[in-house]
């Protein structure tokens, strides 16, 4: 068997963003809750720059084989680059955020105190959900077959003069009328 057959599938401190929820976000950096236990004990920080990646853990329970706990792991690796800096760190249920260019694993929110009012450019008015329930609301608003047809107006476009059609509930436009 291989080092890669080794691996586990999901790695100790892993801790997916759309688990979280979101306390105070403000661009590229998200302040959130995460308490899952007995995922939440412990610290983990992962620091990207450039081509430069570094993980450290600390009294994480493990998700590995015969291994109960780590007591203090880390990494650091010359990765191909995908960012110009990324970090994480989670201690106990705190989760904290940065990465710029915003990325999936780090999105762009405008969030205080639970509330959520911006997630990747669009408008999202949430309280207290985690992200993936947040992606998953817009996700189904933008479904053009989700929406009430009374809810589109058609208009013209000044420029070219050609039909397009807007929802009035959330601001979308587009040429095809919808169904």
């Amino acid at each position: 068997m291989s080092d890669a057959d080794d691996e586990p599938k999901v790695k100790t401190g892993d801790v997916s963003v759309f688990d979280l929820v979101p306390c105070v976000g403000l661009c590229c950096c998200i302040c959130s809750l995460y308490a899952e236990v007995p995922d939440c004990f412990g610290s983990v920080c992962e620091n990207i720059l450039c081509c430069v990646g570094c993980k450290i853990l600390t009294c994480k329970p493990s998700k590995e084989d015969k291994v109960f706990c780590k007591c203090l792991s880390t990494d650091c690796d010359i990765i191909p680059f995908a960012t110009c800096c990324q970090a994480r760190a989670q201690s106990f249920c705190c989760d904290v955020r940065v990465s710029f260019p915003p990325t999936d694993e780090i999105p762009c929110l405008f969030t205080l105190c639970c509330l959520t009012f911006c997630y990747k450019y669009q408008c999202a008015c949430t309280c207290g959900k985690d992200i993936r329930a947040i992606d998953e609301k817009l996700d189904a608003k933008t479904t053009p077959e989700d929406f009430d047809d009374d809810d589109w107006v058609e208009m013209n476009d000044p420029e070219t003069g050609k039909k397009y059609y807007l929802s009035k509930s959330t601001g979308k436009t587009q040429w095809e009328k919808p169904k």
